[in-house]
């Protein structure tokens, strides 16, 4: 990534509208100052934006590898004990859990693979139950592969978030409304201390900060575990509204997932299941049949890792990325007709270009066209 930052330079400090002083005209200062959230202007001495150099290709690793897209982050959230049923007749018009739905896919049949909790979550981070067919305290598996150790030999980086959880490095069962069974990774010696983190070290300030993949377990009663829908559903609100909105503008992703069904469903042990982000065509549903092995084995092979234990003969989840049959680019020297860049467009709505920032339908096309990975859209 280049050293280099693009900043516009802005005019005026009286917290009045910001002029953009280095260009003859003025892309979607009103957007860009509602988006920082600020009223007044700092002003810059250079022309350059962070990571981007003029002219230069962009940088974001938007790429297929082994037919799933490649996110800069992916996000693993993990709530409990609901059947898809459940959470459907609740997530009516106004809730979060509603919201994302009509932000993302929403996939219809989603499965654990048993009960009680424990084995599933295991099933989830290492592709095997591990043996495992209760709730026991602790549990350890010293030499097992599993996806954080994966992702780290590879290069990559892992944390698991876990509220309520005492301190970083904790590996104690129980302890108010933080449960052990609920944390995977804790139980993998080749997990280091330093991802086994609480979820107020979740960076929610920046979250360029967020490692490749994170899985967030909210405690016991924010996961719907010992708490009534609601609470869950703005615990979700409360804490992950910001990231989802940096998620759609920065090739990043969320899946929200539930760990097993009330246990009582006649339906298999279905449980609901949310995808948001980047490239990803709002209000869509999924019916793809699959289980935790099948997610493991998705996010294994989006940073080309091998598939561990059961999820190797699961097949990957398919058909939830808008880009699946054309990959996404940034044209490199590409200047749209007001002299911007592509990366210029990033995190803005480059679909409403006529509509709100003076370009024409054509300039607007062109803008598209060119400009797949900072416009979040596919070809």
């Amino acid at each position: 990534m280049s050293s280099t930052k693009r900043s516009f330079p802005l005019s005026i400090l009286d917290g009045s509208a910001c002029g953009l002083t280095m260009r003859s005209t003025l892309l979607h200062t009103a957007a860009l100052v509602a988006a920082l959230g600020v009223t007044a202007c700092a002003v810059s001495t250079d022309n350059t934006v962070a990571g981007q150099d003029d002219g230069a290709a962009s940088d974001v690793d938007a790429v297929i590898k082994n037919g799933q897209h490649v996110y800069d982050h992916v996000v693993v959230v993990i709530m409990e004990n609901r059947s898809t049923t459940q959470i459907n007749a609740k997530s009516v018009n106004g809730t979060y859990i509603h919201d994302l739905k009509t932000q993302g896919v929403n996939f219809t049949q989603a499965h654990a693979v048993t009960h009680p909790s424990e084995p599933n979550y295991l099933a989830m981070f290492s592709g095997s139950t591990q043996g495992v067919t209760d709730d026991s305290c602790p549990n350890s598996f010293n030499t097992t592969k599993n996806l954080g150790s994966q992702l780290i030999n590879a290069g990559k980086s892992f944390k698991g978030y876990s509220e309520s959880m005492p301190n970083a490095g904790y590996t104690g069962c129980d302890t108010g409304n933080y449960a052990r069974k609920h944390n995977p990774w804790v139980m993998f010696p080749s997990v280091p201390a330093a991802s086994n983190l609480t979820f107020s070290d979740f960076p929610k300030l920046d979250y360029t900060k967020l490692p490749t993949v994170s899985f967030v377990v909210p405690n016991l009663c924010s996961d719907m575990h010992d708490c009534s829908f609601s609470t869950g559903d703005n615990w979700l609100r409360n804490n992950l509204a910001g990231y989802v909105k940096f998620a759609k503008a920065n090739n990043s992703l969320l899946i929200l997932t539930w760990d097993e069904d009330d246990s009582d469903s006649a339906n298999g042990n279905d449980i609901p299941a949310v995808f948001v982000g980047a490239f990803i065509k709002p209000g869509t549903t999924n019916s793809q049949s699959y289980n935790h092995y099948n997610l493991l084995a998705t996010l294994e092979d989006m940073y080309n890792l091998p598939r561990l234990n059961n999820a190797s003969g699961k097949p990957a989840i398919t058909n939830w990325y808008a880009c699946q049959n054309a990959e996404p680019v940034d044209v490199a020297g590409y200047h749209d007709a007001q002299g911007y860049l592509c990366s210029d467009w990033k995190g803005f709505d480059c679909n409403q270009a006529a509509e709100q920032y003076g370009y024409t339908a054509a300039q607007e096309s062109s803008i598209i066209k060119s400009c797949g990975i900072s416009c979040n859209i596919c070809p």
